[in-house]
């Protein structure tokens, strides 16, 4: 079993707004309640998830959260997928009250083997944009899929 073989994703707000554990204190308690029993994350730091059939990491950046889903112990079933994207949207979902109605995000996913980035995917919302949640299930449902099929 290779532990080197995983997707990051990686969101960025732009503008470029502080997402850390202090910053977002309300998102990160979230966070914390998609993640039970695994957890509480503490500060700024990484946790080690096992959840729905998957093994992926949350950090948390300034910049953003990234989640790091090991291809070796990733199922592409729907609860794995759903428990990303929980997260993701947590984030999302957090800047819709924001004044500007620009808001966006980036999502960056990067497919890495042997520590090297091998496919980099940049994908951009809206904050205000509707079925975000459906747009990143896709995403994340097809590059899983995907590597899972390319593993066996």
């Amino acid at each position: 079993m290779i532990l080197d073989r995983y997707i990051i994703f990686k969101l960025y707000p732009i503008p470029n707004r502080c997402c850390c554990f202090h910053c977002l204190p309300q998102q990160w308690h979230k966070v914390n309640e998609v993640i039970y029993p695994t957890g509480p994350l503490k500060d700024e730091g990484s946790i080690l998830i096992n959840k729905n059939g998957g093994k992926f990491v949350i950090e948390c950046h300034e910049s953003g959260p990234e989640i790091k889903v090991f291809l070796d112990f990733a199922s592409a079933g729907l609860n794995f997928v759903s428990s990303i994207v929980n997260i993701i949207t947590i984030f999302i979902n957090s800047k819709k009250g924001l004044r500007t109605k620009d808001f966006k995000f980036l999502l960056i996913k990067r497919r890495i083997i042997r520590h090297r980035v091998i496919e980099e995917t940049l994908f951009s919302f809206q904050s205000q944009t509707q079925n975000i949640d459906d747009q990143l299930k896709r995403i994340i449902s097809d590059t899983l899929k995907k590597e899972i099929k390319n593993s066996y």
